[in-house]
This record gives C-alpha cells, structure tokens and sequence, in this order.
C-alpha cells in the first residue's frame, strides 16, 4: 500500500508526501498539506485507489485520474496524458521545427511539409491524437489526395513527408507502428468519365470574375495535365485547324488539336496565369458546391474516354496524352461497358457544345 511522510531538511518542514503506484503510474507525490491529520485522511482514499486498480486493472485510467484530483493536481493528469499521446498535428509540427534546427531538410522541403498539413488538417480533426492515427488513417489520407486530383509525384511527395513524420515519432512518443505505408487501388477501379450535364453544373459554381473557367475547359478538351497548360505554344493555323505544342514530362514535346471553340479559353488563360495549386482547390471547391464526385484528373479522363469512344486508334491516344508506356495508356482504356453503350447511343453527352471532339 502507499507511504506518506513529511519532507524536512533541517528545521524547515515541507508538505507531506505519499509514495504509490496505480496502474501504470508509479513515483512519489506531494499532498499539498503539512497537516498529518490531513495526510492520513488523504492516504485512506489513495490506498482505496491504489487497491481497486489492482483488482481492475482495465479501469486504471480512472483510477489514476481520481488519484490527481484527490491530491489537487488535476492538470497534471492531464498534462501526463497529453505528453503519452499528444495531438498529432503538435508532434507534425515539432518535427518540422527539429529537421529546420537540424539542417536536414531545405526550404522548399519545409514548404511541401507544411503543405501536406494543410491537407492533413482537411482530413482529421484538431483532436486527432497520434495513437489514432493507423494503417486505416493513412489509406483515408492518401485515398483523399488521388481524389482531390493530385499528379501522382505531388502524392508520393505528400505520403513521403506523412512517413517521414510518423519515423520520427517511432522511439519518442510511441514503440512502434505498424502502418505499411502503401496505397493500392482496386482491381476493378474504373477511369471517371465526366458527363456533360455534371461538368455544366461544376462550372455553374464557379464566381463571374473567376478565370478557371478556361482552365477546367482545356483540361477537358485537350487532356493536358494540370501543369502542362503553362507549356503550350500555338502553332499556326493549318487548314483552318489549330495546334498546341505541349512540354510535357521529361522535357518530352507533342502536339495536341485544339478546338476553335477553344481558341478564346486558351488565349484568356495565357493572360490569366493562376498558381497550379489553386486550380485543383477552386476545381474541388466548385465540386464541393455542386455535389459532384470528382478529381480535376477526370477531366483528362474524359478526354481520353472520349478519343476511344470516337474510334481513336489506342497508339494515337497514347501519343496525345503524352505516356511513354502504353501500360499507363491501358488504364485509360478501362471503362463500363453500360456506360459506353449509353454514350454511343446519345453522342451529345459525349460530345456535345461545350465538349469539342474531333474527327
């Protein structure tokens, strides 16, 4: 059972003190009271405390925290349980600040950790507490960057600075973790193909002064990644057609037709440049406000399900997205046969004003 005394060092008298454990709580504590009297009153429901934890162990926590509320130091209970499982965005943070102290990461690294928690902090609450984060926790987190629309590189970065954050907790705030670290997509995942009817209502969201508006319709048109708009050059005019000379990945070069109907959106955006970032957040706030599912990466989808749609050969579509391995190409051309069907027989959902196609 607990031990109190009285702390002295010469003449001078201290409060009195008990030595206890309950649980997993072990040390010395003071009572706050130099009254002996007050002291034994005070052990009686220490010792009530320390004896119902033994008999129930799965109770302990409580049996702690009336432990700290008998002696008067509530907050500490507290502060002892936030130290064991602190917020994760507090541990995110601190070790952001200890790899800046360290001169392990630069600044342009430091922007991309701050920037993955921002996206964190789109995903959990600010209670979120680090010994909730698992396995399931970070498939949420990476399932909201690829629906959010992220580039695959701008994903993996994300999840490397996520992984890199959890290592560093691994021996100072928890033992260990068992988070594979991966994200697979189903087997039976299918490209999203954008309507017409959804893309109008997307738009619709979008304020009268906002210029994405050109942007979201030569993503759709073009199939242009998110960043390689900002590359294109317009060719000259050939029989009365028009060309886009895109600097795709790797410094790798093609040509992509762009419809006359598009001529005015691709001339406002070049006078108009936005950062990238915020194309994917206005994109996904205007999904929010529609209700509409989707990645600002469907529209590529839909571009591409629209060339097979219209019987454009596999190795033509390969070379206007821009994929130097036709695996990659092969994911575009998965696709719900009803859907298909549903398309071939009413072509303006396919096709339609505001969806150029070419023959």
């Amino acid at each position: 059972m607990s031990q109190i005394y009285q702390n002295r060092s010469g003449k001078k008298v201290y409060n009195w003190s008990v030595l206890t454990q309950i649980g997993s709580i072990k040390g010395r504590f003071t009572l706050g009271t130099k009254s002996k009297q007050q002291a034994r009153k005070l052990k009686v429901q220490i010792d009530n405390l320390e004896l119902q934890s033994r008999v129930n162990p799965d109770k302990a926590d409580e049996y702690q925290r009336q432990f700290f509320d008998v002696i008067g130091q509530s907050n500490k209970w507290l502060e002892m349980k936030l130290a064991a499982d602190p917020f994760f965005f507090k541990v995110f943070e601190e070790c952001i600040d200890n790899k800046v102290s360290m001169g392990v990461i630069t600044e342009r690294t430091v922007e991309t950790y701050h920037d993955t928690l921002r996206n964190l902090k789109q995903v959990f609450k600010t209670s979120f507490k680090l010994s909730q984060f698992n396995q399931q926790q970070y498939d949420k987190f990476a399932n909201y960057l690829n629906e959010y629309g992220y580039a695959t590189a701008s994903r993996n970065m994300k999840l490397r600075c996520l992984r890199s954050v959890i290592s560093w907790c691994v021996g100072r705030y928890i033992n260990n973790m068992n988070i594979q670290f991966n994200i697979r997509t189903p087997k039976d995942a299918m490209p999203r193909f954008l309507y017409p009817n959804e893309f109008d209502k997307v738009m619709n969201q979008l304020p009268v002064s906002s210029v994405m508006g050109y942007y979201f319709r030569i993503y759709r048109g073009t199939g242009l990644r998110r960043s390689e708009v900002f590359t294109t050059e317009l060719l000259d005019n050939k029989q009365g057609r028009y060309w886009l000379l895109v600097n795709g990945k790797g410094g790798k070069q093609r040509t992509v037709e762009l419809h006359p109907e598009l001529l005015d959106d691709w001339y406002q955006l070049k006078k108009h440049p936005v950062n990238v970032k915020s194309i994917t957040t206005a994109w996904y706030r205007a999904c929010k406000r529609a209700d509409v599912k989707a990645r600002l990466h469907d529209l590529r989808h839909t571009f591409a399900f629209t060339q097979v749609a219209m019987g454009r050969p596999n190795y033509e579509l390969q070379g206007l997205m821009g994929h130097s391995s036709f695996k990659t190409t092969e994911r575009y051309l998965k696709y719900d046969k009803e859907m298909f069907m549903d398309l071939l027989d009413d072509k303006q959902k396919l096709i339609g004003v505001n969806q150029p196609m070419f023959n």
